[in-house]
Protein backbone atom coordinates (compact mmCIF):
# COMPACT_ATOMS: atom_id res chain seq x y z
CA UNK A 1 0.00 0.00 0.00
CA UNK A 2 1.49 3.51 -1.07
CA UNK A 3 1.41 6.44 0.08
CA UNK A 4 1.41 10.18 0.31
CA UNK A 5 3.26 12.80 2.57
CA UNK A 6 1.39 16.10 2.69
CA UNK A 7 2.83 19.26 4.29
CA UNK A 8 1.23 22.21 5.42
CA UNK A 9 0.31 24.98 2.84
CA UNK A 10 -1.38 28.23 2.46
CA UNK A 11 -0.81 31.54 0.53
CA UNK A 12 1.77 34.08 0.33
CA UNK A 13 -0.58 35.82 2.74
CA UNK A 14 -0.83 33.37 4.88
CA UNK A 15 3.05 32.33 5.44
CA UNK A 16 3.56 35.93 5.92
CA UNK A 17 2.27 36.09 9.68
CA UNK A 18 3.39 32.25 10.08
CA UNK A 19 6.12 30.80 12.21
CA UNK A 20 6.37 27.14 11.61
CA UNK A 21 8.23 24.72 13.94
CA UNK A 22 11.89 24.86 13.98
CA UNK A 23 13.44 22.43 11.10
CA UNK A 24 9.64 22.36 9.50
CA UNK A 25 8.41 22.84 5.47
CA UNK A 26 5.61 24.61 4.12
CA UNK A 27 4.47 24.79 0.60
CA UNK A 28 3.37 28.39 -0.45
CA UNK A 29 0.89 28.10 -3.07
CA UNK A 30 1.21 31.66 -4.64
CA UNK A 31 4.95 31.27 -5.34
CA UNK A 32 4.93 27.81 -6.13
CA UNK A 33 8.04 26.99 -3.70
CA UNK A 34 8.97 25.51 -0.69
CA UNK A 35 9.34 27.52 2.84
CA UNK A 36 11.62 26.65 5.69
CA UNK A 37 11.06 27.11 9.19
CA UNK A 38 13.32 28.08 12.11
CA UNK A 39 10.47 28.29 15.27
CA UNK A 40 10.32 32.14 15.36
CA UNK A 41 10.79 33.57 11.82
CA UNK A 42 7.50 35.11 10.43
CA UNK A 43 7.41 33.93 6.70
CA UNK A 44 10.03 31.78 7.07
CA UNK A 45 12.90 31.22 4.56
CA UNK A 46 11.95 30.77 0.76
CA UNK A 47 13.83 28.35 -1.10
CA UNK A 48 14.74 29.78 -4.44
CA UNK A 49 13.85 28.63 -8.00
CA UNK A 50 16.14 27.41 -10.66
CA UNK A 51 15.44 30.49 -12.93
CA UNK A 52 16.51 32.58 -9.69
CA UNK A 53 20.00 31.12 -9.37
CA UNK A 54 22.68 33.26 -11.31
CA UNK A 55 24.45 30.63 -13.81
CA UNK A 56 27.36 30.82 -15.58
CA UNK A 57 25.61 29.69 -18.83
CA UNK A 58 27.15 30.05 -22.02
CA UNK A 59 25.11 30.29 -25.48
CA UNK A 60 27.52 30.38 -28.68
CA UNK A 61 26.09 31.30 -31.99
CA UNK A 62 27.42 31.23 -34.54
CA UNK A 63 25.90 34.19 -37.48
CA UNK A 64 22.40 33.56 -37.08
CA UNK A 65 19.77 35.77 -35.62
CA UNK A 66 18.67 34.34 -31.78
CA UNK A 67 16.44 34.62 -29.29
CA UNK A 68 17.32 34.75 -25.89
CA UNK A 69 16.21 32.27 -23.25
CA UNK A 70 15.08 33.97 -19.98
CA UNK A 71 17.55 31.42 -18.50
CA UNK A 72 20.80 32.85 -20.57
CA UNK A 73 23.13 34.66 -19.02
CA UNK A 74 26.10 34.91 -21.98
CA UNK A 75 25.29 35.28 -25.59
CA UNK A 76 28.38 34.70 -27.59
CA UNK A 77 28.56 35.03 -31.53
CA UNK A 78 31.71 33.18 -32.64
CA UNK A 79 31.47 34.31 -36.21
CA UNK A 80 29.78 37.29 -38.01
CA UNK A 81 29.29 37.76 -41.69
CA UNK A 82 25.92 40.30 -41.63
CA UNK A 83 23.66 42.14 -39.53
CA UNK A 84 21.84 40.02 -36.77
CA UNK A 85 19.03 40.24 -34.69
CA UNK A 86 18.86 38.98 -30.78
CA UNK A 87 15.64 39.44 -29.94
CA UNK A 88 15.28 39.72 -25.58
CA UNK A 89 12.87 37.94 -23.90
CA UNK A 90 10.46 39.98 -22.00
CA UNK A 91 11.93 41.72 -19.10
CA UNK A 92 9.15 40.23 -16.98
CA UNK A 93 10.03 36.67 -17.85
CA UNK A 94 14.03 37.60 -16.94
CA UNK A 95 15.45 37.35 -13.43
CA UNK A 96 15.84 40.45 -11.62
CA UNK A 97 19.65 41.58 -10.70
CA UNK A 98 20.66 38.55 -13.00
CA UNK A 99 22.86 39.75 -15.41
CA UNK A 100 23.39 39.29 -19.21
CA UNK A 101 25.75 39.36 -21.58
CA UNK A 102 25.68 39.56 -25.62
CA UNK A 103 28.97 40.32 -27.21
CA UNK A 104 30.83 39.58 -30.47
CA UNK A 105 33.68 36.87 -29.64
CA UNK A 106 34.87 36.96 -33.24
CA UNK A 107 35.51 40.78 -33.27
CA UNK A 108 33.85 40.98 -36.80
CA UNK A 109 31.13 43.29 -35.48
CA UNK A 110 31.10 46.70 -37.94
CA UNK A 111 28.71 49.22 -38.92
CA UNK A 112 27.77 46.39 -41.49
CA UNK A 113 27.93 43.87 -39.60
CA UNK A 114 26.12 45.32 -36.29
CA UNK A 115 24.52 43.17 -33.75
CA UNK A 116 20.51 44.37 -33.35
CA UNK A 117 19.42 44.09 -29.77
CA UNK A 118 15.76 44.39 -30.19
CA UNK A 119 13.46 44.51 -26.61
CA UNK A 120 10.55 42.58 -27.04
CA UNK A 121 6.35 44.44 -26.90
CA UNK A 122 6.52 47.54 -25.51
CA UNK A 123 9.89 46.34 -23.21
CA UNK A 124 12.81 49.17 -23.78
CA UNK A 125 15.96 48.92 -23.02
CA UNK A 126 17.60 52.22 -21.96
CA UNK A 127 14.46 54.15 -22.80
CA UNK A 128 14.86 52.71 -26.47
CA UNK A 129 13.37 49.87 -28.31
CA UNK A 130 16.62 48.36 -29.57
CA UNK A 131 20.51 49.05 -29.46
CA UNK A 132 23.03 48.42 -31.76
CA UNK A 133 26.40 46.99 -31.76
CA UNK A 134 28.78 47.95 -34.47
CA UNK A 135 32.35 48.28 -33.40
CA UNK A 136 34.60 44.83 -33.18
CA UNK A 137 34.12 43.27 -29.74
CA UNK A 138 31.31 44.97 -28.80
CA UNK A 139 29.86 43.89 -25.56
CA UNK A 140 26.60 44.79 -23.68
CA UNK A 141 25.47 43.89 -20.25
CA UNK A 142 21.98 44.27 -19.14
CA UNK A 143 20.02 43.95 -16.69
CA UNK A 144 15.88 43.28 -16.01
CA UNK A 145 13.67 45.33 -13.51
CA UNK A 146 11.18 42.52 -13.44
CA UNK A 147 8.52 45.31 -15.21
CA UNK A 148 9.13 46.32 -19.02
CA UNK A 149 12.62 47.38 -18.62
CA UNK A 150 16.08 46.70 -19.39
CA UNK A 151 18.79 49.10 -18.31
CA UNK A 152 22.65 48.53 -19.26
CA UNK A 153 24.55 47.86 -16.52
CA UNK A 154 27.41 50.94 -16.75
CA UNK A 155 31.05 50.19 -15.62
CA UNK A 156 31.23 46.71 -16.43
CA UNK A 157 34.60 45.82 -17.82
CA UNK A 158 34.40 45.73 -21.74
CA UNK A 159 31.66 47.83 -21.83
CA UNK A 160 31.29 48.63 -25.77
CA UNK A 161 27.45 50.34 -26.07
CA UNK A 162 26.80 50.96 -29.63
CA UNK A 163 24.77 53.99 -28.43
CA UNK A 164 25.23 56.71 -25.13
CA UNK A 165 23.46 59.19 -24.23
CA UNK A 166 24.14 61.42 -21.93
CA UNK A 167 21.24 63.18 -20.22
CA UNK A 168 20.10 62.57 -23.50
CA UNK A 169 18.47 59.57 -25.97
CA UNK A 170 20.50 58.72 -28.47
CA UNK A 171 19.85 57.70 -31.81
CA UNK A 172 21.09 55.10 -35.08
CA UNK A 173 22.23 59.12 -36.53
CA UNK A 174 23.46 60.52 -33.02
CA UNK A 175 24.88 57.63 -31.48
CA UNK A 176 26.66 59.85 -28.89
CA UNK A 177 23.69 62.23 -27.45
CA UNK A 178 24.60 64.80 -24.60
CA UNK A 179 22.30 67.28 -23.26
CA UNK A 180 24.25 70.20 -20.92
CA UNK A 181 25.36 74.09 -20.61
CA UNK A 182 28.92 73.35 -21.54
CA UNK A 183 31.61 70.24 -22.44
CA UNK A 184 34.97 70.11 -21.33
CA UNK A 185 37.71 68.17 -22.99
CA UNK A 186 40.57 68.68 -20.53
CA UNK A 187 44.35 67.26 -20.22
CA UNK A 188 45.77 64.94 -18.15
CA UNK A 189 49.74 66.56 -17.78
CA UNK A 190 50.30 67.71 -21.24
CA UNK A 191 47.96 69.13 -24.22
CA UNK A 192 44.70 67.70 -25.16
CA UNK A 193 43.77 66.58 -29.06
CA UNK A 194 40.07 66.64 -30.03
CA UNK A 195 40.28 64.35 -33.62
CA UNK A 196 37.33 64.26 -36.26
CA UNK A 197 38.42 61.63 -38.89
CA UNK A 198 36.55 60.85 -42.39
CA UNK A 199 36.76 57.91 -43.91
CA UNK A 200 37.29 59.46 -47.77
CA UNK A 201 38.56 62.81 -48.91
CA UNK A 202 35.05 63.64 -50.69
CA UNK A 203 33.30 62.88 -47.22
CA UNK A 204 33.40 65.34 -44.37
CA UNK A 205 34.76 65.90 -41.01
CA UNK A 206 32.91 69.36 -39.65
CA UNK A 207 31.50 71.05 -36.93
CA UNK A 208 27.59 72.04 -37.51
CA UNK A 209 26.21 74.76 -35.58
CA UNK A 210 22.70 74.48 -35.18
CA UNK A 211 19.49 77.04 -34.16
CA UNK A 212 16.26 74.95 -33.37
CA UNK A 213 18.16 71.43 -35.09
CA UNK A 214 18.59 73.54 -38.31
CA UNK A 215 22.20 74.07 -39.57
CA UNK A 216 23.22 77.58 -39.63
CA UNK A 217 27.49 77.65 -39.98
CA UNK A 218 29.24 74.36 -40.39
CA UNK A 219 33.47 74.47 -39.91
CA UNK A 220 35.50 71.89 -41.19
CA UNK A 221 36.18 69.22 -44.52
CA UNK A 222 33.22 68.87 -46.30
CA UNK A 223 33.54 67.03 -49.72
CA UNK A 224 37.39 67.34 -50.22
CA UNK A 225 40.53 68.27 -47.76
CA UNK A 226 40.36 72.13 -48.38
CA UNK A 227 39.10 73.68 -45.12
CA UNK A 228 35.70 75.60 -45.24
CA UNK A 229 33.78 77.80 -42.78
CA UNK A 230 30.30 77.66 -44.25
CA UNK A 231 27.15 79.76 -42.99
CA UNK A 232 23.36 79.61 -43.99
CA UNK A 233 20.08 81.36 -43.09
CA UNK A 234 17.92 78.23 -43.33
CA UNK A 235 19.78 75.31 -42.67
CA UNK A 236 19.29 74.10 -47.21
CA UNK A 237 21.57 76.80 -48.86
CA UNK A 238 25.35 77.25 -47.43
CA UNK A 239 27.50 79.50 -48.48
CA UNK A 240 30.93 79.31 -47.91
CA UNK A 241 32.90 82.11 -46.61
CA UNK A 242 36.13 81.24 -46.36
CA UNK A 243 38.30 78.68 -47.76
CA UNK A 244 41.88 77.47 -46.76
CA UNK A 245 43.55 75.17 -49.68
CA UNK A 246 45.38 72.35 -47.96
CA UNK A 247 47.76 72.08 -50.69
CA UNK A 248 48.99 75.74 -49.75
CA UNK A 249 47.58 77.39 -47.39
CA UNK A 250 45.91 80.24 -48.82
CA UNK A 251 42.64 82.25 -48.30
CA UNK A 252 40.24 82.33 -50.83
CA UNK A 253 36.86 84.11 -49.92
CA UNK A 254 34.32 82.54 -52.36
CA UNK A 255 32.19 85.31 -51.92
CA UNK A 256 34.66 87.90 -53.00
CA UNK A 257 33.71 90.28 -50.52
CA UNK A 258 35.52 91.38 -47.19
CA UNK A 259 33.63 94.34 -45.16
CA UNK A 260 35.36 96.57 -42.87
CA UNK A 261 33.13 98.76 -39.88
CA UNK A 262 31.83 102.24 -41.77
CA UNK A 263 33.87 103.41 -38.94
CA UNK A 264 37.55 102.75 -39.24
CA UNK A 265 39.07 100.83 -36.11
CA UNK A 266 42.90 102.51 -36.33
CA UNK A 267 45.91 99.79 -35.56
CA UNK A 268 49.45 101.21 -35.21
CA UNK A 269 50.36 97.86 -36.92
CA UNK A 270 52.30 98.39 -39.85
CA UNK A 271 51.20 94.78 -41.13
CA UNK A 272 47.62 95.02 -40.44
CA UNK A 273 44.86 96.57 -43.01
CA UNK A 274 42.60 98.21 -41.04
CA UNK A 275 40.23 99.93 -43.58
CA UNK A 276 38.61 99.48 -47.04
CA UNK A 277 36.09 101.92 -48.10
CA UNK A 278 34.57 102.49 -51.88
CA UNK A 279 32.96 105.88 -52.87
CA UNK A 280 31.98 108.84 -54.79
CA UNK A 281 31.69 112.55 -53.81
CA UNK A 282 30.64 115.83 -55.51
CA UNK A 283 34.09 117.99 -56.10
CA UNK A 284 33.60 122.09 -55.87
CA UNK A 285 35.40 123.88 -57.82
CA UNK A 286 36.15 127.19 -56.25
CA UNK A 287 38.18 130.74 -56.93
CA UNK A 288 39.63 132.67 -53.89
CA UNK A 289 37.20 130.16 -51.97
CA UNK A 290 33.94 131.20 -53.76
CA UNK A 291 32.28 129.24 -56.31
CA UNK A 292 29.62 132.05 -57.52
CA UNK A 293 28.12 131.43 -60.42
CA UNK A 294 29.92 128.66 -61.61
CA UNK A 295 27.53 125.79 -63.56
CA UNK A 296 29.05 122.45 -64.51
CA UNK A 297 28.36 120.29 -67.94
CA UNK A 298 29.87 116.96 -65.11
CA UNK A 299 30.98 117.17 -61.92
CA UNK A 300 32.07 113.70 -60.80
CA UNK A 301 34.42 112.35 -57.89
CA UNK A 302 35.33 108.84 -57.23
CA UNK A 303 37.57 107.43 -54.25
CA UNK A 304 38.96 104.59 -52.81
CA UNK A 305 40.34 104.46 -49.05
CA UNK A 306 42.85 101.73 -48.15
CA UNK A 307 44.62 101.77 -45.07
CA UNK A 308 45.45 105.55 -44.58
CA UNK A 309 45.98 106.44 -48.27
CA UNK A 310 43.11 107.80 -50.33
CA UNK A 311 43.07 107.75 -54.24
CA UNK A 312 40.79 109.79 -55.99
CA UNK A 313 39.94 111.06 -59.44
CA UNK A 314 37.65 113.65 -60.57
CA UNK A 315 36.01 115.29 -63.62
CA UNK A 316 34.73 118.55 -64.45
CA UNK A 317 33.62 119.93 -66.73
CA UNK A 318 32.25 123.94 -66.70
CA UNK A 319 29.30 125.35 -68.70
CA UNK A 320 29.53 128.60 -66.72
CA UNK A 321 32.99 129.98 -64.84
CA UNK A 322 31.27 132.45 -62.69
CA UNK A 323 32.17 135.78 -61.34
CA UNK A 324 34.45 134.24 -58.65
CA UNK A 325 38.17 135.54 -58.50
CA UNK A 326 41.60 134.14 -57.23
CA UNK A 327 43.74 130.94 -57.23
CA UNK A 328 42.06 128.09 -58.69
CA UNK A 329 41.06 124.71 -56.11
CA UNK A 330 38.68 121.73 -56.02
CA UNK A 331 37.27 121.73 -52.77
CA UNK A 332 35.33 119.22 -50.00
CA UNK A 333 37.98 116.04 -51.19
CA UNK A 334 36.18 112.80 -48.86
CA UNK A 335 39.49 112.65 -45.96
CA UNK A 336 40.92 115.53 -45.06
CA UNK A 337 44.87 115.18 -45.60
CA UNK A 338 46.90 114.59 -42.78
CA UNK A 339 49.67 117.00 -41.58
CA UNK A 340 52.62 114.96 -42.05
CA UNK A 341 52.94 115.95 -45.47
CA UNK A 342 51.13 117.12 -48.60
CA UNK A 343 49.45 114.75 -51.19
CA UNK A 344 50.17 114.50 -55.12
CA UNK A 345 48.23 115.96 -57.74
CA UNK A 346 48.15 114.88 -61.31
CA UNK A 347 46.21 116.73 -63.72
CA UNK A 348 46.01 113.74 -66.57
CA UNK A 349 43.64 116.17 -68.99
CA UNK A 350 42.55 119.66 -69.51
CA UNK A 351 40.94 121.35 -72.38
CA UNK A 352 39.97 124.87 -73.26
CA UNK A 353 41.93 126.75 -70.84
CA UNK A 354 43.80 130.27 -70.97
CA UNK A 355 47.03 132.00 -70.84
CA UNK A 356 49.07 128.83 -69.45
CA UNK A 357 52.68 129.08 -69.61
CA UNK A 358 53.73 125.90 -68.01
CA UNK A 359 53.39 122.24 -66.72
CA UNK A 360 49.74 122.21 -64.68
CA UNK A 361 50.65 120.44 -61.36
CA UNK A 362 48.86 120.13 -57.76
CA UNK A 363 48.71 119.28 -54.29
CA UNK A 364 46.58 118.42 -51.77
CA UNK A 365 46.36 120.74 -48.51
CA UNK A 366 43.43 119.67 -46.03
CA UNK A 367 40.45 118.80 -47.73
CA UNK A 368 40.99 121.19 -50.71
CA UNK A 369 43.37 120.79 -54.29
CA UNK A 370 45.38 123.68 -54.70
CA UNK A 371 46.60 123.75 -58.60
CA UNK A 372 49.42 125.48 -59.73
CA UNK A 373 51.39 125.83 -63.40
CA UNK A 374 55.05 125.15 -63.59
CA UNK A 375 57.91 127.02 -65.60
CA UNK A 376 61.65 126.27 -66.11
CA UNK A 377 62.27 129.24 -63.50
CA UNK A 378 59.06 129.32 -61.49
CA UNK A 379 55.94 128.52 -60.31
CA UNK A 380 52.96 130.62 -60.14
CA UNK A 381 48.81 129.52 -59.20
CA UNK A 382 46.35 128.54 -61.34
CA UNK A 383 43.54 131.49 -61.08
CA UNK A 384 40.40 132.01 -62.53
CA UNK A 385 41.95 133.72 -65.26
CA UNK A 386 42.73 130.27 -66.68
CA UNK A 387 39.65 129.27 -67.01
CA UNK A 388 36.83 129.51 -70.08
CA UNK A 389 32.71 128.63 -69.67
CA UNK A 390 33.82 125.30 -71.39
CA UNK A 391 37.25 124.14 -69.48
CA UNK A 392 37.61 120.54 -69.28
CA UNK A 393 39.87 119.02 -65.87
CA UNK A 394 40.55 115.32 -65.19
CA UNK A 395 42.54 114.88 -62.08
CA UNK A 396 43.85 111.95 -60.34
CA UNK A 397 44.48 112.41 -56.58
CA UNK A 398 46.88 110.32 -54.11
CA UNK A 399 47.36 111.61 -50.45
CA UNK A 400 47.52 109.98 -46.50
CA UNK A 401 45.13 110.43 -44.23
Amino acid sequence: MSGRLLRRRGTATDHANFSGSEGEFTYDRTNKRIIAHDGSTAGGFPAAKLSEVVTAGRTSVSDDAYTVLPSDRIVAYTSLTAARIVSLPAASSYPVGVPLWIMDEAGSCSGIRTITVIAAGDDRVDGSGNIVLDVPYATICLASSGTGKWTIISGEPNLSPAMVGINATPDPTNKLSVNSSALLFNNVGSGVQVKVNKNTSSDTASFLFQTGFSGRAEIGTTGDDDFYFKVSPDGTTFYDAIRLAASSGMVTLPIGQLRFPATQNPSSDANTLDDYEEGAWTPMLQFGGASTGIAYGAQTGRYTKIGNRVFADILLTLSAKGTATGDARVSGLPFAQAAVANGNVTVTYYANMLGLTGHISGFVFSSVCFFNQSGAMSVSPITDAHFTNNTQMQLHLCYFV
